[in-house]
């Protein structure tokens, strides 16, 4: 073979390896699809992290391209802005596209952090306009600092608030606006402290309707609830109430809440059995009662108008709302400029949850405390 024809066998060979190469280089974005896709919407996602700002509504910033340099902030905001790995289910930065003003008042979110710091127990404290749904506050405990998280307490991940508990006493309440609902407005019961399987810490005598509820009485709401309802009926309530719902924060899907009427109905209507309910969920009911049986989801969205919901009458609203205001009047005076109810729920292994929900009548607030292993509802007070 000659020299020319060596040469030029070589030249075809080297030509052939790089279109070979160059083959392979092209085909690498789709053998590696998935990985090419995730390196880009992590190099997209930091990106954005760093240049998006999220502020209160009255523009003081919890989030410019970083985290606050004030640590009670970090911590008071975590749950609401989670982190940049997702690890907080419907926090504000998952989702994020934009510049951000949220519901939510800074000095309502530290002071809440500050007061659930100071009772020494974990849980959390959510309070909503109850005309709008618009959130002022969402905290929740343990929490966690991101720019110092070499030390996380156990449960930090996880935001009370949209997470599902034993509602205790504070659900007493739903069953009667059951019972209102069925045109079951009155009623006289003589509680000796036991009515089949349900029971009183003591026996209350002779109590009305109205009384049941706001003495926690549990085999008067038992007995009013097994009476008049059916428990097909009182679990369809339950769902219409949306206190059931994981759609209550608009954006957000938390925690669905859980009721069962097949089994241990008789303390399902106390609360107690194997009920979940959300804290979102109940400030979402208690303001809708407050807001005359008017529901409102509740939105984390400064301007965000989101579509009302008639649960119950305005007659079941105001009953309800005269009944509990006369039982913080009979049990704490006028220490309360509008009306509540305490919940004490067990939780099976020896701890009980203590609940507390209210609505002021100025300004127009619905709360929720809830503290997990608290005990008696009076420290949620």
């Amino acid at each position: 073979m000659s020299m020319i024809k060596r040469m030029r066998l070589f030249i075809y060979l080297m030509i052939g390896v790089a279109l070979s190469g160059m083959a392979f280089l092209m085909c690498i974005p789709f053998l590696h699809y998935d990985k090419m896709q995730s390196y880009q919407e992590i190099y997209l996602d930091n990106a954005l992290y760093q240049s998006v700002k999220i502020s209160d509504r009255y523009g003081e910033y919890l989030y410019d391209g970083g985290y606050s340099d004030d640590e009670w902030t970090r911590l008071a905001t975590f749950h609401v802005l989670g982190d940049t790995y997702g690890s907080v289910p419907g926090a504000v930065l998952n989702d994020i596209e934009s510049d951000e003003t949220l519901t939510i008042d800074l000095s309502w979110q530290k002071g809440a952090y500050q007061l659930l710091k100071q009772s020494g127990l974990n849980g959390t404290i959510l309070a909503a306009d109850f005309r709008t749904g618009e959130i002022y506050c969402m905290v929740s405990t343990p929490s966690v600092d991101v720019l110092n998280n070499t030390e996380v307490e156990e449960g930090a991940y996880l935001n009370k608030a949209t997470s599902c508990f034993p509602p205790g006493s504070t659900f007493k309440t739903a069953t009667i606006a059951c019972l209102l609902e069925a045109g079951i407005a009155s009623g006289t019961y003589n509680c000796t402290g036991r009515e089949g399987d349900v029971s009183c810490l003591t026996a209350h005598g002779s109590v009305n309707l109205k009384q049941a509820l706001y003495e926690s009485c549990n085999c008067g709401i038992s007995y009013f609830g097994k009476t008049y309802l059916t428990p097909s009926q009182w679990e369809k309530d339950i769902a219409r109430f949306h206190l059931l719902d994981n759609t209550v924060i608009a954006g957000c899907e938390i925690a669905s809440g859980f009721v069962d009427a097949s089994e241990d109905w008789m303390w399902a209507m106390d609360g107690q059995g194997k009920d979940l309910i959300s804290p979102a969920a109940l400030a979402c009911f208690y303001g809708a009662i407050a807001n005359d049986g008017i529901y409102h989801p509740l939105t984390l969205n400064m301007g965000q108008t989101l579509e009302e919901d008639e649960i119950m009458s305005l007659g079941s609203a105001r009953w309800i709302q005269e009944a509990l205001r006369e039982g913080m009047h009979v049990w704490y005076g006028d220490a309360l400029d509008g009306w509540g109810k305490t919940g004490t729920a067990e939780v099976g292994d020896g701890t009980d949850h203590a609940w507390f929900v209210c609505c002021l009548d100025d300004p127009e607030i619905v709360i929720v405390t809830m503290l997990a292993g608290g005990g008696s509802s009076q420290r949620a007070l």
